[in-house]
């Protein structure tokens, strides 16, 4: 009955000189909650200071101190939420207080793996990703029965195959086999899981390529409704997503109503909002989810996109210095971000330069990584090589690439063939078409 603010948001006024007036007024709040944790004796132990205070008039509602194992550690969560209910005069239903009640692990140490993890993976980089696979597998090694940590862990290794992120193709295929063992193994602890379902539907899109079953099995997740207390970390995006690359647009936007009640501040939904907004063709307010994401954090991924936009809206001397900076110092450069550089490079008539970049995605394609085609025909398009650029999406399509296919539906670039027969039948054979 009342919202909370997301931590993303409230992360920033950790270390602000900020009167908790202007605090909770900034982020439209009536109460804030202070306080702090301390870790003793090798983490086996954990204090916590907590208060509910009245931001306006200074009054502190509550403050408490609360000491315990850290194995019973995940008991405080319960024990905080009922005590600011109470302290609100809040009511909680059964169902609320069943779901404080549910312990996703039982284990405080494999907890606290499962948190640092999401800490690691809001970054979004694919250099952390590791470290994130390290300490769920951690997570699962101390509780083998943590549900959670086995359908977290099956949704980062489903994210390495996403095209963005250019990861070694024989890592993605060791990780095929071991995304359906923890995602049967999640399912068999938490059959009732809405969360299983989105990491599902997500291997469907990307590494089979089956739109019609991602689509189904996020109606499954919102029917359930049966989401963690701690959110698996920007899951819930999936029923955003497989919707738009299903061209499903009005039901994606409701959905992402949905979506930010179950997390409130998952970053990636606005990743998804841009992506509606870019194919209704409002760069202006995809340019705005961009830079509200950058915002609260800074990802390559959407430095890269704010990119893309300033090209397609012909602010070329912006979009070639925010492409160049995207990822410099993450050790590589992904296909599409060269397509764009190649692309801006040809808007100013400098072919040398535009070239160099195709010809580094013709030389990846040539190796191997056939998933880069459609960045191919996304160059062939801006040229005005129609036939050219359509035999790459034919080519991508009959390799069975499905990872980024959904290009295809939300890049403007390819607008101008969404009614040719060829790009119809492309996409018919992707299943992007019932």
């Amino acid at each position: 009955s009342f919202a909370v603010t997301d931590f993303l948001t409230v992360s920033r006024y950790q270390d602000a000189e900020k009167a908790t007036k202007i605090i909770a007024e900034e982020l439209g709040v009536t109460y804030l909650i202070q306080g702090f944790a301390r870790a003793f004796a090798g983490r086996d132990s954990i204090q916590i200071d907590i208060g509910l205070i009245d931001p306006y008039s200074q009054r502190q509602i509550w403050n408490v101190t609360y000491q315990e194992l850290m194995d019973e550690a995940t008991s405080l969560q319960s024990a905080i939420a009922r005590k600011v209910a109470s302290s609100l005069n809040i009511q909680l239903s059964k169902d609320e207080s069943n779901s404080l009640a549910l312990g996703r692990t039982t284990n405080g140490q494999a907890y606290m793996k499962f948190t640092e993890a999401r800490n690691e993976f809001y970054r979004l980089q694919p250099n952390r990703m590791v470290r994130v696979v390290s300490l769920l597998e951690e997570a699962i090694a101390l509780d083998p029965n943590y549900a959670q940590a086995h359908t977290f862990l099956a949704w980062v290794m489903t994210l390495h195959g996403w095209p963005e992120w250019k990861v070694d193709q024989e890592l993605l295929q060791s990780y095929r086999n071991r995304i359906k063992e923890h995602l049967k193994i999640a399912d068999e602890l938490d059959p009732s899981s809405s969360d299983i379902r989105l990491v599902q539907a997500n291997y469907e899109a990307i590494y089979l390529g089956n739109l019609k079953m991602a689509v189904d099995l996020v109606d499954e997740a919102i029917e359930l409704n049966s989401w963690p207390e701690l959110p698996t970390s920007l899951c819930i995006c999936t029923a955003v997503s497989v919707n738009v690359i299903k061209g499903n647009i009005d039901k994606a936007k409701e959905l992402v109503g949905v979506a930010k009640g179950v997390e409130p501040g998952n970053i990636f939904l606005l990743f998804d909002q841009f992506f509606i907004n870019l194919v209704e063709a409002n760069l202006e307010a995809a340019e705005g989810n961009i830079e509200e994401g950058l915002h609260l954090m800074e990802i390559p991924l959407y430095r890269s996109q704010l990119g893309i936009i300033y090209f397609h809206q012909g602010r070329y001397q912006e979009a070639e210095e925010v492409l160049v900076s995207a990822y410099r110092g993450q050790g590589f450069t992904p296909t599409r971000v060269m397509a764009y550089l190649s692309n801006t490079y040809y808007r100013f008539g400098d072919l040398q330069k535009s070239n160099a970049y195709k010809d580094s995605i013709e030389t990846n394609v040539a190796s191997g990584e056939n998933f880069s085609l459609v960045d191919l025909a996304a160059v062939a398009a801006v040229r005005g090589e129609d036939d050219l650029a359509l035999s790459y999406l034919e080519r991508q399509q009959e390799e069975g690439v499905t990872s980024p296919a959904y290009l295809m539906n939300v890049d403007p670039i390819f607008k101008k063939y969404h009614e040719t027969p060829r790009f119809i039948e492309i996409r018919r054979k992707m299943n992007y078409y019932d």
